[in-house]
C-alpha cells in the first residue's frame, strides 16, 4: 500500500524517483523534483498513509515519529553515496546479507533483476555513466559493490538473504512433518528462500520438496 501512494506521489507531483528503501521503522527515497513542491508531496503521502493505516487497522493517533527530514544532494560523489547507503541499509541494519535479497527496496531493479516499476532506472544509470563511466545495470551493481566489497552484491538467485533463525527452522520442518506446506510455500515464492536453502535447513531432499509443493499447489488448484 506504502509503494503504492509513493508511486501515486511520484507521478502526480512530476518527480523522479531514483531510489528507495522501507525499512521496519523508517523508509527513504532519492527523488528529483522539477518544482519545489517536495514539502507538498511528502505531506500528501503520509497523511493519506496513516489515513489508509488507521482505517484498516481501527486506529488513531501519529504513525509516523515527526515531521520528515530532507538532505539536499548536490554534488556528483554525493548522489553516488546516497545511492550507495539506500541500497546497503538493510544489509547495515541485520536484515539481510545480500541488497539483492531485500524485497522493499530499488536495488533489484536498478540492478536490472526485476521490472522497474515507478523507478526512473534508466536516469540513475545515465547519472553513473556520466560520473564514473559504467554504464547500465553492471555499472550500478559496480558501484554498490566497491562499497561493501565483491561477496556483498549477488545476482545469483538461488542464494537466500539470510539463514532461517531457529524457531523458524523449527515451525517449517513441523509443518513439512504433519505435509502443511504453507510456510514453505511462503518461504519460497514470497520471501525467496531458494529450495536448496530449504532443503538443507529441513534435512530433506530438495526433489522430494519440489515434488510436495508441487503436489500441494496442484490440490490447491483443484480446490478452487
Amino acid at each position: 500500500m506504502f509503494l503504492e501512494l509513493v508511486e501515486r506521489t511520484v507521478a502526480g507531483h512530476g518527480w523522479s524517483c531514483l531510489a528507495y528503501c522501507l525499512m521496519t521503522t523508517h523508509f527513504h527515497l532519492v527523488v528529483k523534483t522539477a518544482e519545489p513542491n517536495l514539502d507538498v508531496g511528502m505531506q500528501r503521502l503520509l497523511s493519506t498513509y496513516a489515513t489508509r493505516l488507521h482505517e484498516r487497522r481501527g486506529t488513531r493517533g501519529p504513525v509516523f515519529g515527526g515531521r520528515y527530514g530532507a538532505v539536499l544532494v548536490c554534488s556528483d560523489a554525493q548522489l553516488i553515496e546516497v545511492l550507495r547507503y539506500v541500497a546497503l541499509n538493510p544489509v547495515r541494519g541485520g536484515l539481510c546479507a545480500q541488497p539483492s535479497r531485500w524485497r522493499w527496496s530499488s536495488h533489484r531493479a536498478l540492478a536490472g533483476e526485476t521490472l522497474t516499476g515507478f523507478v526512473a532506472v534508466a536516469d540513475v544509470h545515465r547519472h553513473i555513466a556520466g560520473i564514473t563511466g559504467r554504464r547500465g545495470a553492471d555499472g550500478y551493481v559496480a558501484v554498490v559493490r566497491e562499497a561493501v566489497g565483491a561477496g556483498q552484491v549477488e545476482h545469483d538467485p538461488s542464494l537466500c538473504a539470510s539463514p532461517p533463525v531457529p524457531e523458524a527452522r523449527r515451525a517449517l520442518a513441523d509443518l513439512l512433518l504433519e505435509g502443511d506446506l504453507r510456510a514453505v510455500a511462503v518461504a519460497h515464492y514470497e520471501h525467496g528462500y531458494s529450495l536448496r536453502r530449504i532443503a538443507r535447513e529441513l534435512d530433506v531432499s530438495v526433489s522430494t520438496l519440489s515434488r510436495r509443493l508441487r503436489r500441494a499447489k496442484g490440490d490447491a488448484t483443484q480446490r478452487v
